[in-house]
């Protein structure tokens, strides 16, 4: 059992499977450049966050969350991240 698989709320297969068909896709290229994923979990666990990272996502958060780092990472652009 995959560790996506084994937590509902964590981005499965078919997140990363979709952002990689995005990211591959030379018409989509420069939108999956521009693109700042941020998987939201209920997941601490250090595989959890290294799943969502290995899968595209730019930053894992935990549930409920720091509402002010969500603030910041939505305002950023990804160099000030």
């Amino acid at each position: 059992m995959s560790t996506f698989s084994k937590h509902r709320d964590a981005p499965g297969p078919g997140a990363q499977r979709t952002f990689a068909l995005v990211a591959g896709a030379s018409q989509f290229a420069a939108l999956a450049a521009q693109l700042y994923l941020i998987a939201f979990t209920g997941y601490a666990d250090a595989d959890i966050r290294d799943s969502c990272l290995d899968a595209g996502f730019d930053v894992h958060l935990v549930k409920p969350g720091d509402i002010n780092l969500l603030e910041k990472l939505l305002g950023s652009d990804r160099a000030g991240a």
